[in-house]
Parts: structure tokens; sequence; C-alpha cells
């Protein structure tokens, strides 16, 4: 219960941050500039994007097993991404931190 109940917040608060920044430039502006971009370059960066978010996630891992700290790997990515989701969406960088505290 617990779990799914948790689910269903993280689901939450991503919806409403979506509908606060389509709200805020657009819907039709921010599909007018994914649609005008260069398809090779948008793969590009979107390979180098995700390259970077494993490799930092390893880091990660890496720094907290030194800690004394083991998670798998699935895990540590998943926080990772969570924090980082939430340092673009809240303003400040606290919402990332204290997902990575946590």
């Amino acid at each position: 219960m617990k779990k799914a109940l948790s689910f269903i917040l993280k689901i939450g608060v991503t919806t409403a941050l979506f509908i606060l920044l389509f709200r805020k430039l657009g819907f039709s502006t921010i599909f007018d500039k994914v649609i005008s971009a260069n398809p090779c370059y948008l793969a590009i960066a979107c390979s180098i994007f995700l390259a970077s978010m494993v490799l930092s996630a390893i880091q990660w891992n890496l720094l907290l097993a030194h800690q004394g700290v083991i998670l798998t790997e699935k895990k540590t990515f998943s926080l990772y991404m969570i924090g980082h989701f939430f340092n673009n969406f809240l303003p400040g960088a606290m919402g990332g931190d204290l997902v990575k505290v946590y």
C-alpha cells in the first residue's frame, strides 16, 4: 500500500510540474522547437545525455559503496534520475539533493 501511494504521489508531482511547464511556455512553443530540431543532432544530444547520466550514477554508486552504503546499480540510477528531475523542475537545487540524501 505504501509503495503504491508513493508511486501515485510521484506521478502526481510529475504531472503537476509538466502542466505548469506547458502552461507557462505553451505546448505549441515546446512542440515546435522539438519538431524543428535536426533529428541527427537531437539523437546525438540524447545519447550523450543518457551516457552522462549512466556514468554519473555509476560514480555515485562507487562513492556510496566506499561509504558503506550498498545499493544496486539499478536503484542508484533510479535515485539519480529522480534527483536530476527535481533539480531541473524545482526552484533551486534543493529538491534533487533531498532525494540523494534520502
